[in-house]
């Protein structure tokens, strides 16, 4: 067929089909055709028989692509979506071209077609729209629960003269908001410090509201001065009436810094662990059941020597991987002993327990993490110092105080506005104390107070100059240094001016999230099976690890005690893994099933636990 023939056969073709056609021909791409629909959407502007360069004005954004079309024929570009027309009356047409060959197979036009899919377009806008504005919500309901979740659990804790305080939080959850465990410090009324770490059951939203409440109830009972036993009891109370808190542990624990007496309480916890320069040991359980359970157990006593550390956890930390409670304890009193070895004379009680944390989730954690290290200690060196009356030494006397901050682990916040305090106070006995004289010195001193206040003092011997009524511009220090939340004392004589600055001192909580493994928070791997020899025995076998799987026993034991009126045994030998979920469905259990036995092996993973949950059981099934 000759390339005349050719192009006859093409033109009538387009010429016959529907939609807007355009055929260029030659090396040049020389239009020689356009369908009534193209002339009607490309408008007047096409020129037959002009190349393919000359049409810019007619083919618009679809002319750069039918060039590169015909230049790269053979691997064409993706077929474009070119507007034609403006604003709101404009149009949108997927163009297409094939290549027409001639019999030696070279290419010598295209064959052009547009369909139009201005409504595809509309719609794709609307999703797009659609999707972003729901983007903007998630966003902003993510910005509003991790705005929340911070307020949750307080960002930095307590530092007193005698005692060092760190804690470490880590949530499983890649967004970062708080779960079900829960830390505190509080300095009491005489010094005294009360300690919590606690863990409501389950993860998310929901188990933080509980910790939340149940954080708030105990702190409560605390600073008004009720007993260990006392506050508990309210806890406790609050716990059985809500659902979410029912079941949750806690350790709660009053210190006396001067004597290093520690008092203390477990309720379905894990009881601390002391380390010293002789050892570790863990503390006896006061025996107390979960909150909301009505066992109080006793209040337990000790006394933790200078130098000892004692740690507060939740079971996250030492139920890693497969471990069960036991073994788990162990190797935090191992990973303990060896990081306050290595960590010797540091002094930075943060790293020691980071270098824990670390050292327990090699293997990776398959729960929320709560460590709260104290360490009983002589009193930190008092700051002394002592700068010429200039202003040259202003920068002298900051970087003193804030070296001397760092060192007592104070947060970024507290220093920073410490700081500034002593430099508004140096800053003034230089200029207005020794305005008449250049032979003065300005002392600056500091100590930790016993109710964990830092307090410095910046004294000189020079004459006080009274605030006048108009600053201007100048003479606002005292003003800004209560505005950021100092305590401000000047005592001025005719000796001179001593200035106390005092503010909180606070370390900061290292708070981290992180994505669970997977598998480790569902109902996969336990197996929940009555005894076929018997119709009022369930067996649970491998791991009862959350909410998931803490269902499933509860199911079938409902099942087979026909919802409670029929007695029937839990036989827990072949569990692997007994959580605080698991724990929670137990404590429902013996409440909802007239005559529930609950039987786990001593020394089995599932005897570990409810040991430290004070739940009675047996240890063999008759």
């Amino acid at each position: 067929m000759s390339d005349g023939e050719a192009t006859e056969m093409t033109l009538r073709a387009a010429s016959a089909a529907d939609g807007a056609w355009v055929v260029l021909r030659g090396g040049d791409l020389r239009l020689v055709h356009a369908s009534a629909q193209a002339r009607a959407l490309f408008g007047p502007d096409l020129q037959l028989d002009a190349p393919l360069p000359e049409q810019r004005r007619g083919l618009g954004a679809a002319h750069g692509w039918l060039a590169a079309a015909f230049a790269g024929s053979h691997e064409q570009p993706d077929p474009p979506v070119v507007p034609v027309g403006d604003g709101a009356n404009g149009r949108w047409f997927q163009i297409e071209a094939s290549p027409q060959r001639d019999d030696a197979g070279q290419v010598h036009g295209l064959l052009v077609r547009a369909t139009d899919v201005t409504a595809l377009v509309g719609e794709a806008r609307s999703a797009r729209r659609q999707a972003e504005a729901a983007d903007e919500r998630a966003r902003r309901a993510t910005d509003t629960v991790e705005s929340l979740s911070t307020t949750l659990l307080p960002a930095t804790l307590p530092l007193l003269a005698r005692v060092d305080v760190a804690a470490h939080s880590l949530v499983l959850d890649p967004s970062g908001i708080a779960g079900g465990d829960w830390y505190d410090a509080e300095v009491l009324p005489g010094g005294l410090l009360a300690l919590t770490v606690g863990d409501a059951v389950g993860h998310g939203i929901a188990a933080a509201a509980a910790m939340a409440r149940l954080r708030t109830v105990a702190a409560a009972a605390l600073s008004s001065g009720a007993s260990l036993l006392s506050t508990l009891s309210t806890v406790d109370s609050y716990a059985r009436r809500e659902a979410s808190a029912f079941a949750a542990t806690a350790c709660v624990a009053i210190l006396d810094p001067a004597t290093g007496d520690l008092r203390y309480v477990t309720r379905g916890h894990p009881s601390p662990v002391v380390v010293g320069a002789d050892g570790v040991r863990q503390l006896a359980s006061t025996s107390g059941g979960p909150l909301g359970t009505g066992t109080p157990g006793s209040e337990g006593r000790d006394r933790v020597q200078d130098g000892e550390l004692l740690l507060m956890f939740t079971d996250g930390l030492v139920q890693a991987g497969s471990r069960a409670l036991g073994p788990g304890v162990a190797a935090l009193e191992r990973a303990a002993l060896d990081a306050v070895r290595e960590a010797f004379g540091s002094g930075d009680l943060a790293e020691v327990g980071g270098t824990i944390v670390a050292r327990m989730g090699e293997g990776g954690f398959a729960d929320d993490v709560t460590l709260l290290a104290v360490l009983r200690r002589p009193a930190p060196a008092p700051l002394a110092v002592s700068f010429p009356a200039r202003a040259g030494t202003l920068a002298q006397a900051r970087a003193a105080v804030d070296a001397w901050c760092r060192r007592l682990g104070q947060d970024d916040d507290g220093r920073r506005r410490v700081v500034l305090g002593v430099s508004e106070a140096v800053a003034n006995s230089v200029e207005h104390g020794y305005r008449a004289r250049e032979d003065g010195h300005v002392e600056v001193t500091g100590r930790v107070r016993d109710d964990g206040a830092v307090e410095i003092c910046v004294a000189d011997t020079g004459a006080w100059r009274e605030p006048t009524a108009e600053p201007g511009g100048r003479g606002r220090g005292f003003a800004m240094m209560a505005s950021v939340g100092l305590e401000v004392d000047v005592q001025a004589t005719g000796e001179g001016t001593r200035v106390t600055i005092a503010h909180p001192l606070r370390r900061a909580v290292v708070a981290s999230a992180e994505v669970p493994p997977p598998g480790t928070r569902t109902g996969d791997g336990v197996e929940v099976t009555s005894d076929p020899q018997s119709a009022h025995v369930v067996r649970a076998d491998g791991p009862i690890a959350d909410s998931a799987a803490a269902a499933q026993v509860e199911a079938e034991v409902l099942r087979m005690s026909r919802n409670g009126w029929v007695p029937v045994t839990i036989d827990l030998s072949a569990v692997t893994h007994l959580g605080s979920a698991g724990v929670r469905v137990l404590e429902m259990l013996v409440r909802t099933v007239a005559g529930l036995r609950v039987v786990a092996p001593s020394g089995s993973p599932a005897d570990q636990t409810l040991v430290v949950a004070g739940m009675a059981h047996d240890h063999a099934v008759d």
